[in-house]
């Protein structure tokens, strides 16, 4: 009988395991400044308004990414609140880097493979807390995910997103 609730219980366990979600990408910030622009790639589509291959700010519409760079005038993308800037990538991959700006609670970046969501995301609060600044600044992030994406998506659904140096 004890042999029979061991087995049941390891399959429990079995079962919990297999059953739980994904959890969501990781992120890590640093703060080193940024000299070489390598640019943003301009979207496989967009929804909404997305200011692309931008350089400098327009006060209350979008701030540089770039600001307190020795870069000022490096390219970047802006999405506005409630649009999506959209990239296809040539090949899978389950990591990636950007200049993320002005972080705020309300950008977020989503993964897809083959058209479909991955389950993982990213959130402005998640780099937050990973150590960037809020609101103003910027943090160079690095984001892992724990499975292939071969399309990301950057939502804003309040305010802007603004993102740098995009490397896939």
């Amino acid at each position: 009988m004890k042999t029979h609730a061991s087995i049941i219980t390891v399959l429990i366990g079995i079962v919990l395991l297999c059953s739980t979600p994904a959890s969501s990408a990781i992120i890590s910030i640093s703060l080193e400044i940024p000299f070489t622009d390598i640019g943003v790639p301009l979207a496989n589509s967009i929804v909404g308004v997305v200011f692309e291959y931008v350089t400098g700010s327009v006060k209350n519409t979008r701030e540089s990414p770039w600001i307190g760079t020795a870069n000022t005038e490096g390219i970047y993308t802006a999405v506005l609140s409630d649009s999506m800037a959209r990239y296809i990538l040539s090949s899978p991959t389950n990591t990636f880097t950007l200049l993320w700006g002005s972080v705020d609670s309300h950008n977020i970046v989503q993964f897809y493979m083959n058209g479909v969501a991955t389950g993982e995301l990213i959130v402005g609060q998640d780099a937050i807390d990973a150590g960037a600044p809020e609101a103003t600044g910027f943090g160079v992030a690095t984001i892992t995910t724990n499975s292939q994406f071969d399309e990301v998506r950057f939502l804003s659904t309040n305010s802007t997103f603004e993102f740098g140096n995009l490397g896939f």
